[in-house]
């Protein structure tokens, strides 16, 4: 995603300009005490800002906004700090000027003291203009991704609403995947195709050939493959199952905590996969991946440099200045595609009736075209095995999802909380897929339906995720990232005690293995360490 590259001088200035202004927007005294000024701070990155600015506009322009609100102002503050937003809340009643963030960082601040309760006025409200709640609108995953469950009443409420939740995935060039194959369904087909790509370029490599093709092209600043929600977490979740995933994340063993969650194979398994696809010795990382700018190396797989790119769906906004000057050079961009994450292979593990990756690879197709039968061509599996892999395929890792609170003590509020239900109408959807480029909130929403004339404009990547992500049919299940989780967040608890995967597995004088990784953090959680953990996160044994 978009970083802050500005020099070390600069971030001085910005903090001495803070301390002048408050550390907020700088509201005067007469506005705020003025209930129709709605003042917005909005975190910039990989999808821009485009997407506040125009829905400020269409929000300004609803007849019943204008009636509600005849003296409607509102202010937008933009900037790329990421915790700009958890920050200013941490600043309270006093210096804080914000009626609306758009952040990250918030879950600690998640309770009626500290921020609107949302359940009633935004999740259970209708849509304006429209026969549904908020809550009906949006993806189950997602919302469940935004609640806060009573530890003590088991009460669920919403303080928090989303504002992207685009996904973590391998892109793709599909001029040049078409010259090696089809796009993989399954881990075994994934690799052999890697395979297939490096060796029909091994000459070209030894030649220093500039036309060689990699596999794989990532950068020195963004080591995606290590982004918490990335196809780490997915492929271990396909194997265990979204539930056995939550269990790890809560400390639940057959139903009690242990810290036997460690010895759960799914992270190993998937940390394999990983494995494979980084090692030196495979050759499947373009080199210029350990030197390159994050930008420089996105620009050269756009120029054929590499076949995959694991990254996020923002890589069409972020790259748009980029295809327009390449255009603009005759250079014939390629069509960039995002695949779904392929189906581990070993999940075959789990199952009793699917005998080889074959069998497997046939089933994901069936289920790829709606299919809900467990016998059909290539395959013929239980029910059970069935419903297994069609969990496995509905599984994303999202990039967020960031998340949006109101202040308690916001003069603004109530615009605030419509603004916020605003952004689920139909109208809403269109002004953000038109300011990010076609990223769309994961809303059930038919963007092709409502609006073809903003749909054609898209790219074919964007066309394909809104088929996956907005098929009620069908509904997608996004991971809720390790930090939601307390044992996570304040007890510690990660997948792996070391970091690191990509840029350990990738170095040409590594030793250590996925095994490593895994028997290592096994060894780390002794009894007290994991009573620690539980202590901290105020968890009971």
């Amino acid at each position: 995603m978009k970083r802050n590259f500005v020099a070390k001088i600069m971030a001085i200035v910005l903090i001495a300009a803070m301390l002048l202004t408050g550390c907020g927007g700088g509201k005067t005294n007469e506005e705020g005490n003025n209930e129709q000024l709605l003042e917005i701070y909005v975190l910039e990155q990989g999808y821009g800002s485009d997407w506040a600015r125009n829905t400020v506009e269409a929000f300004k322009e609803q007849d019943w906004v204008k009636e509600k609100y005849p003296e409607l102002q509102i202010k937008t503050t933009f900037n790329d700090r990421v915790y700009f937003a958890r920050d200013q809340l941490a600043l309270g009643e006093k210096d804080n000027t914000f009626d609306l963030l758009f952040g990250y960082g918030f879950d600690s601040y998640c309770n009626a003291k500290d921020l609107v309760d949302l359940t009633e006025v935004v999740y259970n409200a209708k849509v304006p203009g429209e026969e549904i709640t908020y809550s009906e609108k949006l993806n189950d995953s997602l919302e469940a991704g935004m609640a806060t469950i009573d530890d003590e009443t088991g009460e669920t409420s919403y303080f928090m609403a989303p504002y992207y939740s685009g996904i973590y995935g391998f892109i793709y060039n599909e001029n040049a995947l078409k010259t090696y194959g089809e796009v993989p369904r399954t881990t075994d087909e994934f690799i052999a195709i890697c395979h297939k790509i490096k060796n029909e370029n091994a000459s070209k490599y030894a030649n220093e050939d500039p036309t060689a093709q990699y596999v794989f092209m990532q950068s020195k600043d963004a080591p995606y493959w290590e982004k918490e929600g990335s196809a780490l977490e997915a492929w271990w979740a396909q194997y265990e199952g979204v539930q056995g995933y939550d269990d790890f994340f809560n400390g639940i063993v057959n139903g009690q905590r242990s810290k036997d969650i460690f010895k759960q194979k799914g992270r190993l398994e998937s940390l394999k996969v990983i494995e494979t696809l980084l090692d030196y010795d495979n050759g499947f990382i373009n080199p210029q991946s350990f030197s390159q700018e994050f930008m420089v190396a996105q620009t050269g797989f756009l120029q054929g440099a590499a076949v995959f790119h694991y990254n996020g769906d923002y890589f069409v906004d972020e790259m748009k200045e980029t295809v327009d000057r390449l255009v603009a050079a005759n250079y014939e961009v390629p069509t960039i595609k995002m695949m779904k994450t392929p189906i581990i292979s070993s999940i075959i593990e789990k199952c009793t009736t699917i005998e080889n990756d074959a069998e497997l690879s046939a089933l994901v197709k069936a289920i790829d075209a709606n299919s809900n039968e467990p016998k059909g061509e290539g395959y013929d599996v239980s029910k059970k095995d069935f419903n297994k892999i069609k969990e496995a395929r509905s599984i994303v890792c999202s990039v967020g999802p960031a998340q949006s609170v109101i202040p308690a003590y916001a003069k603004g509020k109530d615009i605030a909380i419509d603004f916020l239900r605003f952004m689920a109408t139909d109208r809403g959807i269109v002004e953000y897929a038109k300011g990010t480029s076609g990223s769309t909130l994961d809303f059930y929403f038919d963007l092709q339906e409502t609006a073809p004339e903003v749909y054609e404009t898209l790219s074919p990547l964007h066309k394909d995720r809104i088929a996956y992500m907005s098929n009620k049919d069908q509904p997608i299940n996004i991971l809720k990232k390790g930090s939601s989780y307390k044992l996570c967040a304040v007890g510690g608890v990660k997948p792996f005690v070391n970091d690191g995967h990509y840029t350990t597995l990738s170095n040409s004088t590594n030793t250590v293995t996925a095994q490593d990784f895994y028997d290592d953090t096994i060894k780390h959680w002794t009894d007290s360490a994991w009573s620690m953990a539980l202590s901290l996160a105020g968890l009971s044994n």
